[in-house]
């Protein structure tokens, strides 16, 4: 009792995805004609490559039918399922703790108030003022979401809007900056010791933008006050406009501290500011 020949057919049916898919692949069988599904349920079995043969890895064969359409020949139907990313990580690596990170790169837009066009043209009215509110156009940048599975959840305190102090995902350090910590509690069940056990454990989220010229307070140099030699020695003094008052908005000021003169050629000078802490990732296993 055997299976002379196994022909596939050139056509697939079923549900395609980005990542995974099911999907059935139809065969017809020659065989003798007093074999029984049994029969050849076995011989399918033990002689005839009928499991994976496709490019997707992790593909499961998950159900066959066989469908007798003459005493010597049979169709046999092979239903298919291609695991998705998670789930195969599961069937790869029972113990939650010990999957890799799963890391996902995304873009976010951001605005940023512009003084001047691409040409270095200052974005001012016909009167040489600028414009209020002042023009704003799009920018963005990168952010990298990790997920990693941990037995207790995170102390987000310690974390959140830390920038990283050392080499992380392939960024230098104070490169990403965590902007975003979520956590959710997990069950699955396991097998262990030949015993189903339930484990519990917390997949943790983390969130970081990709700048490090983001992470840095700029803020224009402009005040009401700059400094003046009086009686030769530098005091603190308002600034005075063409009339002599006192100024009534802020004027650029030099790295001396002393004003600038008004007018749409003049650049303001930026200051800028660390704020957010370094701090070690590398505890967290990602």
């Amino acid at each position: 009792m055997a299976i002379d020949t196994l022909t596939k057919h050139t056509e697939e049916s079923g549900k395609w995805g980005l990542q995974s898919r099911e999907y059935t692949m139809t065969y017809t069988a020659i065989h003798e004609s007093d074999d029984t599904p049994a029969d050849l349920f076995r011989d399918l079995r033990d002689n005839f490559s009928i499991g994976i043969g496709t490019l997707y890895d992790f593909t499961l064969l998950t159900d066959i039918s066989i469908n007798r359409i003459s005493n010597t020949a049979s169709t046999v139907e092979c239903s298919y399922k291609t695991l998705p990313p998670q789930e195969k990580d599961k069937a790869e690596e029972p113990d939650p703790y010990s999957r890799a990170t799963v890391l996902s790169y995304a873009t976010r837009e951001t605005e940023e108030v512009i003084e001047k066009d691409i040409d270095g043209d200052p974005v001012v009215n016909s009167a040489g003022d600028p414009f209020q509110p002042g023009i704003v156009r799009r920018q963005g940048h990168g952010v990298i979401t990790a997920v990693k599975n941990m037995e207790n959840p995170l102390n987000a305190a310690g974390y959140l809007f830390k920038r990283n102090d050392s080499t992380l995902f392939g960024y230098s350090a104070g490169e990403l900056l965590c902007v975003g910590i979520s956590q959710q509690q997990q069950t699955e069940t396991q097998k262990i010791d030949d015993e189903e056990q339930e484990i519990t454990y917390w997949q943790v989220t983390l969130e970081f933008e990709i700048d490090a010229s983001q992470h840095e307070l700029e803020i224009i140099d402009a005040g009401f006050r700059e400094w003046k030699e009086v009686d030769s020695e530098d005091v603190l003094v308002k600034i005075l406009d063409d009339f002599g008052e006192p100024v009534t908005e802020p004027r650029f000021l030099n790295s001396d501290g002393t004003a600038k003169a008004p007018g749409p050629d003049t650049d303001p000078d930026y200051l800028t500011f660390d704020v957010y802490p370094e701090t070690s990732f590398g505890g967290l296993g990602l």
